[in-house]
């Protein structure tokens, strides 16, 4: 029987290069904020960038498993640290709202070579530096 656990759900993905240079958990963040701004589901574009509305609160809804104040502190870490933009916006009813989009710019900084293709490589190869030792 095959442990109910494991990928019966989708999977959170990173790479590891990013969890490398980030962490793991804000690698995970910034994966799902990079699918949020997606042009395929999202409809948020403003000064030609796609924007994520109530970040915290998205956030909150897929890594329930986090409290809030871990995924605040994310979110502040990666605002200055110029990872993500945040702008504000008031709605006709005066309610205030934030979107967040990511710094594509900035975030290449941190890993200005790119992260080489494995599609074509060898299995073997690809998976060298992950394999365990026994």
């Amino acid at each position: 029987m095959i442990n109910q656990l494991l990928i019966a759900q989708p999977p959170i993905q990173v790479m590891p290069a990013l969890a490398e240079a980030v962490g793991f958990n804000e690698a995970a963040v910034l994966q799902i904020v990079h699918y949020w701004l997606s042009p395929t589901i999202n409809q948020h574009f403003e000064d030609n960038r796609y924007w994520v509305q109530n970040l915290k609160f998205h956030l909150r809804g897929r890594f329930f498993f986090w409290d809030e104040d871990a995924i605040g502190y994310m979110i502040a870490h990666f605002e200055q640290s110029g990872i993500l933009i945040m702008r504000e916006a008031t709605t006709s009813e005066g309610v205030p709202l934030t979107y967040h989009t990511i710094n594509y710019e900035r975030l290449e900084q941190l890993n200005p070579a790119p992260v080489p293709s494995t599609s074509n490589a060898p299995l073997e190869e690809a998976n060298s530096n992950i394999r365990p030792t026994f």
